[in-house]
């Protein structure tokens, strides 16, 4: 019997019983092809061997805790671009725990608590995570350029003793590529941000930031999108599923990555023309589930702006004009646009969170708006999770000027605060958040002779 000290990768399928249940043959013919095209060779890449295949997941040893945790990094990022070419309902997603400790080698097969701790802090990791050991993240140290989340001490099955856990934060699972120049692209969906990030675009600069609400353990319904075409048109999107109906997380990222076909494309419909295919698409593809969008074209100074939902977009001006501010389709919405309650009655009334037009609805209709960008005008698009807990000067007093990245930054925290603090005269509305922040390269735009 043979002992030594190893890192033990546990991986496993998101869901695995339900692709069957749809798609037996399907999910079977896709968990291969990504073995044999990407995981595999990832995990020889980064020196790791595979123990043992249980179906629906793996069991890896590493000589070196930092190859597994790279290889882990590696897997979830690869797998995030991968599956943006399958629908939703149709993705394979990982949750992998990595533990180093003492194991047993009986042939090829390993055993002892090192392994069986790396099986539990699997099962804690978020779809598309990584969850790692105390003993990792000291080992690790500050070797790799990843952030961690303390998850506290966590009471695990069969193991006495409790086991430190850690989240880890890879920056680049949601980072975006070909950043400089024509092209730039990110998709987020199902993912946490520790901080903001920005985009450069040959066109302007856009900051992103999407993260659960506090306390939430399920997955974060939101998705953005920030896509650049060949032409030099942009185009920005959020989408936040419906959490009263199954599989909001799939919606919203379905009709993200819907959108990103669409700017692919040489002669696309007009937009609001796609958004109602995508409707009729995500219904068949996903039925019973729903989201909002909210979604602005940017073409030059030309600005499009379409949304159904209570994800919404405004426009503002350097001196704080609000230029653009489109409507909550809901029924609290709707009312204050009316002027028959005011902002502060809508943010504290009890059903703002009704929906009266959706994506998933066959009876959804989409607004658009049009205008001239300014060389200073700053563009925001968030999910209601921004919009339920700030006041709409408030929010133009952070975005109006200023770096954009200290603007978005502030934004996030003002909004999570708020979240943190129920019972206040402020309103507060705990909620996935994610907003989009854009500015045209001044040079590319005329100034704005009131602003």
């Amino acid at each position: 019997m043979d002992r030594h000290l190893a890192a033990i990768l546990a991986a496993d399928v998101v869901g695995y019983s339900r692709l069957m249940g749809r798609d037996e043959a399907g999910t079977l013919a896709r968990l291969m092809a990504h073995r044999k095209e990407f995981l595999d060779p990832t995990i020889r890449n980064h020196r790791g061997r595979i123990v043992k295949l249980m179906g629906d997941g793996m069991l890896v040893e590493f000589a070196s805790v930092v190859d597994a945790l790279e290889c882990a990094v590696e897997m979830q990022r690869g797998m995030l671009e991968r599956n943006q070419a399958d629908y939703a309902d149709q993705r394979i997603e990982f949750r992998i725990g990595i533990n180093l400790g003492d194991v047993i080698v009986e042939g090829k097969d390993i055993y002892g608590d090192g392994v069986n701790v790396a099986a539990r802090l699997e099962a804690l990791a978020k779809p598309g995570g990584i969850c790692i050991s105390g003993m990792v993240h000291a080992s690790v140290g500050n070797k790799l350029p990843l952030r961690y989340v303390d998850m506290g001490e966590q009471q695990v099955k069969n193991i006495d003793q409790p086991v430190r856990a850690y989240h880890v934060e890879a920056q680049s699972t949601a980072q975006p590529t070909g950043t400089s120049g024509r092209g730039a692209s990110l998709l987020v969906c199902d993912d946490d941000m520790a901080e903001p990030q920005t985009v450069s675009l040959a066109s302007g600069e856009a900051v992103v930031f999407t993260r659960s609400y506090p306390g939430h353990d399920d997955k974060n319904e939101d998705a953005l999108g920030v896509f650049e075409g060949s032409d030099g048109r942009i185009c920005l999107v959020v989408a936040d599923g419906v959490g009263g109906l199954a599989n909001g997380h799939e919606a919203s990222a379905f009709v993200v990555a819907k959108i990103k076909e669409w700017m692919s494309k040489e002669n696309p419909p007009t937009l609001e023309e796609f958004i109602k295919k995508a409707n009729d698409a995500l219904m068949e593809k996903i039925p019973r589930a729903g989201t909002t969008i909210s979604v602005v074209e940017v073409n030059g100074a030309a600005l499009l702006s379409s949304h159904a939902g209570d994800s919404t977009t405004m426009v503002v001006g350097q001196k704080g004009r609000v230029k653009l501010k489109v409507d909550n389709h809901s029924p609290v919405g709707m009312s204050e646009s009316l002027g028959l309650i005011d902002e502060d009655q809508a943010l504290h009334h009890p059903k703002r969170h009704y929906l009266n037009n959706m994506l998933g609805d066959p009876a959804l209709w989409v607004e658009t708006h049009e205008m001239t960008l300014a060389a200073r005008d700053t563009v925001l698009l968030a999910s209601d999770g921004l919009w339920d807990n700030l006041y709409i000067s408030e929010v133009v007093d952070i975005i109006r000027a200023g770096k954009l990245s200290d603007a978005a930054l502030m934004l996030a925290n003002a909004t999570t605060s708020r979240m943190d603090t129920p019972g206040t005269p402020s309103p507060s509305k705990p909620d996935d958040l994610t907003f989009i922040l854009y500015r045209p390269d001044p040079t590319r735009v005329a100034e704005d002779a009131d602003d």
